[in-house]
């Protein structure tokens, strides 16, 4: 099994994590979500929802 399978199990709370960003299935929407929370910051940025798992990869690997 793949990771990319393990994150579209039905499962909540499955996210793959580089540095200050990570990547989520959204089972809703059928998108890819892309977060980054920076040191101190009260918040977290989306930097990328869309179909592309590769998009998403390569969001999170351009920020780390």
């Amino acid at each position: 099994m793949k990771i990319i399978d393990v994150l579209k199990l039905d499962e909540p709370h499955t996210r793959v994590s580089m540095g200050t960003c990570w990547m989520v299935w959204d089972h809703y929407t059928e998108e890819w979500t892309v977060y980054q929370r920076k040191a101190y910051a009260k918040r977290s940025t989306e930097l990328y929802r869309g179909t592309s798992e590769s998009d998403a990869c390569n969001t999170m690997i351009k920020e780390w």
